[in-house]
């Protein structure tokens, strides 16, 4: 038993000691909290040019407003209510950055953020309350009138798990269809014993004019 024990707390530590999470500076404000920093669209590029990160990704909420979320475009009132799932976009290497593993079909691609395309990954458990099992039909979900193919079925997301109840867009779709307009966190993967230098080195890589503006939660040393 302590052995296994030994072996389990070994592991967790591993983990803990290769986790960044980056967000954006806040004050307090008569109406609450406010953003004074801003995490940059081409976070991916600028935390990767960093030694020791090795994977990295932005993630946002989408506010998709009163819009509901089916798998049918046809509105049935005698259905049962669901909950609607969350909706956030992401950059494309979010998926490795917080440990996530695609179950079926693929996450998109750089390609898919640039041109906006309407796709969508689905968590492992929106995907089951959606009726989505397979991706090699080219299912589709809706977004209010709006229709998504999805591309992917995704599970794991050990840093972020509550993304495995979430319908998950590019970033560039989110921009174009729901007006988003800025990244509220990005995660990144970084090797054991590099926490100290990207805790100096990601303010200045995300925002050289004003660091102090960005706020990096990194392992102890």
């Amino acid at each position: 038993a302590q052995t296994a024990a030994g072996q389990i707390a070994r592991q967790f530590d591993a983990v803990a000691a290769t986790q960044v999470l980056v967000e954006p500076a806040t004050s307090q404000t008569r109406s609450g909290e406010r953003a004074t920093g801003k995490i940059p669209w081409d976070v991916e590029d600028r935390l990767g040019r960093i030694a020791g990160v090795e994977a990295s990704g932005g993630i946002a909420s989408v506010p998709i407003g009163e819009a509901t979320i089916t798998a049918v475009p046809v509105h049935d009132p005698s259905a049962p209510a669901m909950a609607t799932p969350q909706v956030v976009a992401t950059t494309p290497g979010l998926l490795d950055a917080v440990r996530g593993h695609v179950v079926t079909g693929r996450y998109f691609d750089a390609g898919h953020d640039e041109r906006a395309d309407r796709v969508v990954v689905l968590g492992e458990r929106a995907a089951t309350r959606l009726g989505v099992h397979r991706v090699d039909r080219q299912p589709s979900i809706f977004i209010g009138d709006r229709a998504y193919t999805v591309i992917g079925v995704v599970d794991g997301m050990s840093r972020r798990s509550d993304l495995l109840d979430a319908v998950i867009m590019p970033v560039g779709t989110a921009r174009a269809d729901f007006s988003l307009t800025a990244l509220e966190q990005a995660h990144a993967t970084i090797a054991v014993g590099a926490g100290p230098v990207l805790a100096a080195q990601v303010p200045l890589a995300l925002d050289p004019n004003n660091p102090d503006t960005i706020e990096v939660q990194v392992p102890a040393e």
